[in-house]
């Protein structure tokens, strides 16, 4: 009876935990969307890929993006994937979607399979008047760790429509490590050298009337 009891007991424990709980650690990674690996090499996704569109990104220069043909991704209007550069070269980091369908219902069907899938979100990211309405869903597994965007924007300035942006956290946080490490050095000689020029002016840069 003690036995039969204790099996009970676990049982409704389980079951009072709802589906979303340990959504955010997962055993395995959901790395697959729409036909992309994270962490998987550029070189597997070279016919779907627009090569002469690949490019350092001027914000984070240790990715380099490169977008997708559009006829790879029915219903998408634009989709790029953005691969290291320094400490695993060519390693597929993140991917983004964008709809071809601009409207909320689309945000909504979408994170209505979210939602059955993964539970709820792990956090809000959109504004106070939801005019960008952005969930994330985080997952862990061991050393790596992994974001899933789902957004729906009216604000012209943030990728207005529905999109989707999966990234592999633990593989960009090392590829930035890198490239820090290797560039910070070099980014004070040149700040040193601009300050023994005597040409590095601040004033220089406040805006002022023409």
């Amino acid at each position: 009876m003690t036995r039969l009891r204790f099996c009970l007991a676990l049982l409704l424990s389980l079951l009072a935990s709802g589906p979303g709980a340990g959504a955010a650690e997962l055993a395995k990674l959901p790395l697959d969307i729409a036909g992309v690996r994270l962490g998987a090499y550029i070189h597997h996704m070279e016919p779907q890929c627009s090569g002469d569109t690949a490019v350092p990104l001027r914000d984070a220069p240790f990715l380099t993006e490169v977008s997708l043909k559009p006829s790879t991704l029915p219903g998408v209007r634009g989709a790029s994937v953005a691969y290291g550069n320094c400490a695993d070269p060519g390693r597929i980091v993140w991917v983004k979607i964008k709809f071809r369908d601009m409207r909320r219902e689309l945000f909504d069907q979408l994170y209505d399979r979210y939602e059955d899938r993964f539970g709820k979100p792990s956090v809000w990211l959109g504004d106070a008047f939801h005019n960008v309405i952005a969930w994330a869903w985080d997952f862990t597994d061991g050393a790596e760790q992994m974001r899933v965007v789902l957004m729906y924007s009216k604000d012209r300035d943030m990728r207005p429509g529905v999109s989707i942006k999966a990234t592999l956290r633990s593989a960009y946080d090392r590829e930035y490590e890198c490239y820090h490490a290797r560039l910070v050095k070099e980014d004070a000689r040149t700040a040193d050298k601009d300050a023994a020029d005597g040409d590095f002016d601040l004033d220089h840069y406040v805006p002022k009337a023409p």
